[in-house]
């Protein structure tokens, strides 16, 4: 996941119409690295949400490892 997280292109891009600037991956991006949807051509608020949530509980799990590998070293 966080692999997949790290490697996807992240821009800044308007709505067609729209002058307000926006951040993020492109739907199509999202959906060829995390298989989630029924449509590429939009990220549904659910699944960036779960990624998120994913990616911090796998950042989490290396926190600690690295914190239990520092101890074993000090």
């Amino acid at each position: 996941m966080l692999d997949q997280l790290r490697d996807l292109p992240i821009e800044r891009w308007h709505y067609k119409g729209d002058a307000a600037p926006h951040i993020g991956p492109m739907a199509q991006d999202f959906a060829a690295a995390f298989r989630v949807g029924d449509d590429d051509r939009v990220i549904y608020t659910v699944d960036a949400q779960g990624v998120a949530l994913a990616a911090i509980q796998a950042l989490a799990a290396e926190v600690a490892e690295l914190r239990s590998q520092v101890a074993r070293l000090s």
